[in-house]
């Protein structure tokens, strides 16, 4: 069986980072915070949950997701 990865992709104005980083790093998540690359994460994942803004291109702009 696989391993689950999960990315937790954050913005640069996201107020509750700290609060975040911890939550993430009690279930082993990793936390990247204003990516310039998104894109590649979209195409990394299988599945990707986003609210409805620039996540949602970067997923439309991802070469396999």
């Amino acid at each position: 069986m696989r391993e689950l990865e999960l990315t937790l992709v954050i913005g640069p104005a996201c107020a509750r980072r700290e609060e975040l980083e911890l939550a993430a790093a009690a279930v082993h998540a990793r936390v990247v915070h204003d990516v310039r690359h998104m894109p590649e994460l979209m195409a990394w994942a299988h599945v990707a949950i986003t609210a409805a803004g620039s996540g949602c291109m970067a997923a439309l702009e991802a070469e396999h997701f």
